[in-house]
């Protein structure tokens, strides 16, 4: 699961975009939807037969008080934390706050989650291969069922700068019995991707798996300023052992350093991982390794470089 930033023409998304895409998703009639509302009009009836019509308006009226008290405290929190990251980054990096409020911060994460329940991860690896404004991914899941029941595949997030379509981005995977191809994808948005590979059989409780995947998505990075943010910890419930990244450039790398925002606190600050140099593979000018042990389902982390 990888994720770039926008170029400099992406980066127009405003605020009721993202509201009405997420009030879509959310209010769209469903099965379960009509079953709360039956149940929740039968919780009416009886509550109106034991005291009346006045207590009842009292207990809607606090109910009504205490959403919006709740939705208020989101937004803040929610500014709180790109105040934060803005006062963290440098001044070309000021793209990425918008960049993390219409991505991650505005989709929920359940869906992605509820398909690798069950997924606990030993080591999370990605490769990526910056060539000036084109980037190609690979990575490397291993991890273990340990739940009691099958788990059907291995689910993860993409995002890039450009709006691509899925087939442009080329994007192949294989898994440990045998499976190749392209990935199914749950979500298929302009900038936020999210990708499925389903297992030849879904893996038996106490089962290894490993998966592998690449893409490329050409034009996605800016040369002088970019970064990448890697949620992985957020989509694995059943926690994550070690995060990896190798960045090889072919180009010179002028900084480089971490992030990490909790996205349950509003938090901010430098990593305690940060990335080291390391000896770039052929064709490239120069390269870098970041590991983050044991990292926290509440993090986000952010690797920015200036070139």
């Amino acid at each position: 699961m990888w994720s770039m930033v926008p170029r400099r023409d992406k980066v127009s998304r405003r605020w009721n975009e993202t509201t009405i895409s997420t009030a879509n998703a959310v209010f769209r009639p469903t099965k379960r939807v009509i079953g709360v509302s039956v149940a929740a009009l039968s919780s009416i009836a009886s509550i109106y037969a034991v005291v009346g019509w006045q207590a009842l308006t009292i207990c809607a009226f606090l109910g009504f008080f205490a959403v919006c008290f709740q939705l208020f405290r989101m937004s803040r929190r929610i500014r709180e934390l790109e105040d934060r990251l803005v006062a963290e980054l440098p001044h070309h990096h000021k793209f990425l706050v918008e960049f993390l409020r219409t991505t991650y911060i505005a989709r929920s994460r359940d869906r992605i989650v509820e398909r690798n329940r069950g997924l606990t991860v030993y080591r999370y690896e990605n490769n990526f291969a910056i060539r000036g404004a084109d980037c190609s991914n690979s990575q490397v899941i291993n991890g273990r069922n340990i739940s009691e029941e099958q788990v059907r595949g291995v689910s993860f997030a993409l995002v890039g700068g450009s709006s691509m379509n899925t087939e442009s981005l080329h994007s192949q995977y294989m898994t440990h019995d045998g499976v190749s191809g392209s990935p199914e994808f749950l979500i298929d948005d302009d900038r936020f991707k999210v990708a499925f590979c389903p297992f030849k059989t879904p893996l038996a409780p106490n089962h290894e798996f490993t998966t592998t995947y690449t893409d490329e998505w050409k034009g996605a990075m800016r040369q002088e300023a970019d970064g990448f943010f890697l949620p992985e910890a957020l989509y694995f419930p059943d926690k994550i052992g070690e995060i990896s990244v190798r960045l090889d450039f072919d180009f010179e790398v002028k900084s480089l350093a971490s992030l990490e925002v909790d996205i349950n606190q509003s938090s901010v600050r430098t990593c305690d991982a940060q990335p080291v140099s390391v000896v770039a593979a052929s064709g490239f000018v120069c390269a870098y390794q970041w590991n983050k042990g044991a990292p926290s389902p509440r993090s986000i982390f952010v690797l920015y470089y200036t070139a």
